[in-house]
C-alpha cells in the first residue's frame, strides 16, 4: 500500500509540475520575442545609425550607374556627398542588383533591404527548426539564435550586411544535400559563391557525403563557377581587377573579424612589440599550416562518420570552414549557430558540469605570465567566437576519431534505408519505380 501510495503521489506531482513548466516556457518565449521586437524597432527607428554596410552597397550601385569605380572608397564618398566608412568588396556580378536598389530613395531602399533581411531570418528559422533540427529544437535554440556567437544575427541586421541572404542560399544548399539532390546543392553553392568567393569550398561536401551523381555535380559546379567568373572578367575587366585589388586591403581584426588569419596577425604584432623578430610572412605561413591541419584532421574524422546522420558531416564541415576562412566577419558566425546547437546536444554530449567548468575558466583577469595579461585578454574577447568554434570543432572531431563506437551510429534521413554493406544510406525507390 505504501509503495502504491508513493507512486500515486509521484504521478500527481508530475502532473502538477507540467502546467507550471509550460507556463514558464510560454513566459520565456514571450520575453524572447519581445526582446527581438525591441531590437527590430530600434533598427527601423534609427536609419541614420544602422546598416552602414548597406550604405556602401547603395552608393556602389549609384557609382556603377554613373560609370564610376564602385571599389574606390573616395568615389563612394563623392557619390554620397559624405564620408562612407566601408568599401564595396563583392564581385561585379552583384553590382546590377545593387544598382536596382540605388534607383530608389535611400530611405525607401533602407527599409526595403531591412524587410528583406527579416524575411530571410524568418525563412531560416523555419528551415532550421522544422526541416533540419526538427525534434531537437527547444527554447534554448531560440535563445542561442538571439545571443549566440556575439549576437551574430543582430550584428548582421545592424550592420546591414548581406550575410543573412548568403545564409539562406547556403542552408537551402545543405538541405538539398540532405535530400540527396547534389545538382541543386552545387547550383546554390555556386550562386552564393559569386558574391563572396570562399563558400565554393563547400563543394567538398559532395564527395564527403556521397549520394547519386555527386561527381557530375562537382565537376559541373566547378566549371560553372570558373566560367561565370571568366565571363565577368571578359565583360568587365577593369571592375574585376578593382574587385581583386580591394580584397587584400581589408585587414579588420579582433571582434569585427575574428578569423584565424587575423588572429595570427595580431599574435605576430604582439610578439614584434615584445622584441621578437618575425618574418613579415610568418602570419600567413602559420595560417596556411593551421588550415592544412584542420582540413586533414576533419577529413580523417569524417571517414569514420560515413554511416552517420549526414547533418553531422555538414555541421563539422561548417565549423572547419569557419576555421580555415582567411576572412570571417562577426556577423558571418550565423553559420555556426545550428552546428553548435546540434553537435553539443547530440554529438559531443557534454555533461552540464563540463559546461559550468568551462564557463568558470573565463574571467577578465587571467593568470598569464611575462606581462602578457592585457594582450591575452584582448585576444580572448576579440576572438571569442573563433576560439569557441575551435573548441566545438576539436570536441566534434575527437568524438568522431576516438569516441566510443556506439556513438558513431547510423541515423539515416527520412526516406532513406541503411546500406549495411557500405556504411551509407540509399534512397528508397519512389512508388511505381
Amino acid at each position: 500500500m505504501r509503495v502504491e501510495q508513493r507512486e500515486n503521489d509521484e504521478a500527481e506531482g508530475m502532473k502538477s509540475s507540467r502546467p507550471a513548466a509550460r507556463r514558464l516556457q510560454i513566459a520565456a518565449a514571450v520575453v524572447i520575442v519581445a526582446y527581438g521586437l525591441m531590437l527590430v524597432i530600434d533598427l527601423a527607428a534609427h536609419p541614420d545609425k544602422y546598416q552602414w554596410d548597406f550604405s556602401s552597397y547603395y552608393y556602389a550601385g549609384q557609382a556603377y550607374i554613373r560609370g564610376m569605380n564602385p571599389y574606390d572608397l573616395h568615389v563612394l564618398s563623392e557619390v554620397a556627398g559624405k564620408e562612407v566608412g566601408f568599401p564595396f568588396a563583392y564581385s561585379p556580378v552583384v553590382l546590377p542588383l545593387f544598382a536596382l536598389l540605388a534607383r530608389l530613395n535611400i530611405l525607401t531602399a533602407y527599409y526595403l533591404f531591412l524587410g528583406l533581411k527579416l524575411l530571410c531570418l524568418g525563412g531560416l528559422l523555419y528551415l532550421w527548426a522544422r526541416r533540419l533540427l526538427r525534434e531537437e529544437v527547444d527554447l534554448l535554440f531560440y535563445v542561442l539564435v538571439l545571443f549566440g556567437f556575439g549576437g551574430a544575427v543582430y550584428v548582421d541586421l545592424a550592420a546591414g550586411n548581406i550575410s543573412l541572404l548568403e545564409q539562406v542560399g547556403l542552408w537551402l544548399a545543405f538541405y538539398a544535400l540532405l535530400k540527396d539532390r547534389p545538382l541543386a546543392f552545387s547550383g546554390l553553392v555556386v550562386l552564393v559563391s559569386l558574391v563572396k568567393l570562399s563558400p565554393i569550398l563547400f563543394l567538398v561536401l559532395l564527395p564527403l557525403v556521397g549520394g547519386r551523381r555527386r561527381l557530375t555535380a562537382l565537376g559541373g559546379a566547378f566549371l560553372a563557377f570558373v566560367g561565370i567568373n571568366a565571363v565577368t572578367w571578359f565583360l568587365a575587366p577593369d571592375l574585376y581587377r578593382d574587385f581583386l585589388a580591394v580584397i587584400p586591403q581589408l585587414d579588420d581584426r579582433g571582434i569585427i573579424n575574428p578569423s584565424t588569419l587575423a588572429l595570427f596577425r595580431d599574435l605576430a604584432d604582439i610578439l614584434t612589440r615584445r622584441g621578437i623578430g618575425l618574418s613579415p610572412v610568418m602570419p600567413e605561413v602559420a595560417y596556411l599550416a593551421f588550415a592544412a591541419a584542420v582540413a586533414l584532421v576533419t577529413g580523417l574524422a569524417l571517414r569514420r562518420v560515413r554511416g552517420e546522420d549526414r547533418r553531422v558531416t555538414i555541421f563539422i564541415v561548417c565549423l572547419a570552414f569557419i576555421l580555415v576562412a582567411p576572412r570571417f566577419k562577426n556577423y558571418s558566425y550565423i553559420l555556426a549557430l545550428v552546428p553548435a546547437f546540434y553537435l553539443v546536444k547530440r554529438w559531443i554530449r557534454l555533461e552540464a558540469s563540463w559546461a559550468m567548468l568551462l564557463l568558470l575558466m573565463f574571467s577578465s583577469s587571467m593568470p598569464v605570465p611575462f606581462g602578457l595579461g592585457a594582450a591575452a585578454q584582448n585576444l580572448l574577447w576579440g576572438y571569442y567566437s573563433l576560439l569557441l568554434t575551435l573548441l566545438l570543432w576539436a570536441l566534434s572531431v575527437w568524438v568522431a576519431i576516438l569516441g566510443p563506437a556506439d556513438q558513431i551510429r547510423s541515423d539515416p534521413l527520412p526516406g532513406a534505408v541503411p546500406d549495411a554493406g557500405r556504411g551509407r544510406t540509399l534512397r528508397r525507390p519512389r512508388s511505381g519505380a
